[in-house]
């Protein structure tokens, strides 16, 4: 009699940890974010935005140490992948109305994966920079060489 309602027991727990699941009450830490969640900022609004209110957007460059001194976006902070962790995100970071991340070009991989985890650590307004660094450089906007000044946290100067 104790093997069967034992038996009983976990196949109710079973079925209620399925109830449960399905009707989305227990769900994981971080949220699965997709390329349908991106959003995009034109280069010219982002220059626009960082014009108007400096201290309320902050522009990540997920490309190389080297690529990102031989020339990036100015105000540009160089972070690199394993620098965000979803579960427990930079508090500085939170501080920014705006993130845009980019990458050398618009099929950047690294500035995509980048956002996603931004996104995912419930950084909202994370926004891709639409064409990429190179389309920031073909519509003649400034560009700046060399290593950024600090800025402390898990953001690269």
């Amino acid at each position: 009699m104790g093997k069967s309602r034992d038996s009983f027991v976990a196949s109710a727990l079973a079925a209620a940890t399925l109830t449960l699941l399905s009707a989305g009450a227990i769900t994981a830490c971080s949220t699965k974010v997709s390329d349908e969640s991106l959003r995009w900022l034109a280069a010219g609004d982002a220059q626009r935005r960082m014009a108007r209110n400096p201290n309320a957007i902050l522009i990540l460059d997920s490309r190389s140490r080297d690529e990102f001194e031989a020339g990036h976006i100015p105000g540009a902070r160089q972070m690199d992948l394993a620098d965000v962790d979803p579960e427990e995100p930079d508090p500085s970071l939170k501080r920014y109305a705006t993130i845009v991340v980019y990458g050398q070009d618009p099929g950047s991989v690294s500035a995509k994966t980048l956002a996603k985890k931004l996104l995912s650590a419930g950084l909202k307004g994370t926004q891709l920079l639409e064409g990429g660094f190179a389309a920031w450089k073909e519509q003649g906007l400034p560009v700046e060489v060399g290593a950024a000044a600090g800025n402390g946290g898990g953001v690269n100067p």
